[in-house]
């Protein structure tokens, strides 16, 4: 037996819940590489240049997306949970701010000078994968949704991929953090702190 076809009340709530999967997963990103590159540094651009947003911290492309599904919110006529025009941005501000506390601060000296890492961990670099699977989910929503102009929103998408596919090069360009990495293989041989000495040695 078949299963029920989504009303559109649950396609509108799905498309919130993808876009916040989406925000979420750019926030920690854009976040964590905050702290660990400066702005002049020419990665930390190419990651700007890529995926940052002026608003909301998410490419313009995305909002794009985001206004279609408002825009279908409000001609559903349907009881949805919030207003149509919080629909797709309540709750964004919380996602931002949990992802900044998330992050934390750059790493500085005894002398309060910031430590710049200039390096990726692989949590970075998962971060970066999982934006990609996010995104199409959250696109996929959208389209879903009735009375969408989905000739628009093809050519939001091919700007926001090909956007993708920068960040993704400057990932592999960048120099990799494996301090982590080398933290949890020493533990299966030695003491916690004398991890901790090496791995800071190796930095």
């Amino acid at each position: 037996m078949r299963d029920a076809e989504p009303t559109l009340k649950e396609r509108l709530v799905t498309a919130r819940t993808s876009l916040l999967q989406l925000q979420e997963v750019v926030a920690k990103h854009n976040a964590a590489f905050r702290v660990r590159y400066p702005h002049s540094d020419p990665l930390y651009k190419s990651v700007e240049r890529s995926i940052f947003g002026v608003f909301n911290d998410i490419p313009l492309q995305v909002h794009a997306f985001s206004h279609a599904a408002e825009e279908a919110a409000f001609a559903s006529n349907e009881k949805l949970p919030l207003h149509p025009m919080d629909m797709y941005s309540e709750g964004v501000a919380d996602v931002l701010d949990a992802a900044r506390s998330w992050a934390g601060q750059p790493r500085r000296n005894a002398k309060g000078v910031i430590q710049w890492r200039r390096s990726l961990s692989h949590v970075e670099k998962h971060f970066a994968d999982e934006i990609g699977g996010s995104a199409q989910r959250f696109f996929d929503d959208v389209y879903a949704l009735p009375g969408v102009n989905k000739k628009s929103l093809r050519k939001e998408e091919t700007t926001f991929w090909a956007r993708y596919r920068k960040l993704l090069a400057a990932h592999e360009r960048a120099k990799q953090d494996t301090t982590n990495e080398t933290s949890m293989a020493l533990s299966a041989k030695l003491p916690v702190p004398i991890c901790k000495l090496i791995a800071r040695y190796l930095r």
